[in-house]
């Protein structure tokens, strides 16, 4: 199976007022430690950015939304056309600390499922899930028909909604799901 990194930058970050993908925690840029924990579970990255000149560093393919201003899920079925694996294991920009065995937990769990979707808290992180290539005519119908939660073509789909995570270290768990989405959250982060 091959496994394909996806790194959803394309936010308008308009409640943090700057890049969140280029902000740096500990000495190192959210971005930066995103591809590190991805480069451990996918055989290769791709960055979904609406603005490629901020990643052309990283020197992994970079692809612009196909459908424009139809948010973070057409960042999804942009990821989804362009993949080259078999299973896409996403992240979003704004989860500064996400670590590889959550998502070996999802993986683990992913069987004949088309998406595993991790569920923390009572919340769900679609931004954080495991798709196969072959939703991509799922999530497109729903853009399509201006349907744009990032949930709305989750019945159309073979899909789990994982909560377990005891196996993973709980304070690595609770960590891999912070959302860092204003100046009040990066300021949280940066003493985490």
């Amino acid at each position: 199976m091959h496994i394909q990194g996806i790194i959803l930058a394309g936010g308008k970050s308009s409640r943090m007022g700057t890049n969140k993908a280029l902000l740096s925690i500990h000495n190192k840029k959210v971005i930066e430690h995103i591809i590190e924990e991805l480069q451990e579970i996918t055989n290769d990255i791709i960055i979904i950015a609406n603005e490629p000149e901020y990643y052309k560093a990283y020197n992994y393919p970079i692809y612009k939304d196909r459908y424009k201003h139809k948010g973070p899920l057409a960042g999804l079925e942009t990821a989804l056309y362009h993949m080259r694996g078999d299973v896409a294991v996403v992240s979003p920009c704004d989860t500064p600390f996400i670590h590889h065995s959550v998502y070996e937990e999802l993986l683990e769990d992913m069987n004949d499922f088309d998406a595993i979707v991790p569920t923390y808290e009572g919340q769900i992180h679609p931004l954080s899930g495991i798709y196969r290539k072959s939703v991509h005519a799922s999530v497109e119908h729903s853009i399509q028909n201006d349907q744009l939660r990032m949930t709305s073509f989750f019945d159309d789909i073979h899909m789990h909604l994982k909560e377990d995570f005891s196996a993973v270290d709980q304070s690595i768990a609770k960590k891999h799901f912070f959302n860092m989405n204003t100046v009040e959250e990066f300021n949280q982060a940066k003493v985490l």
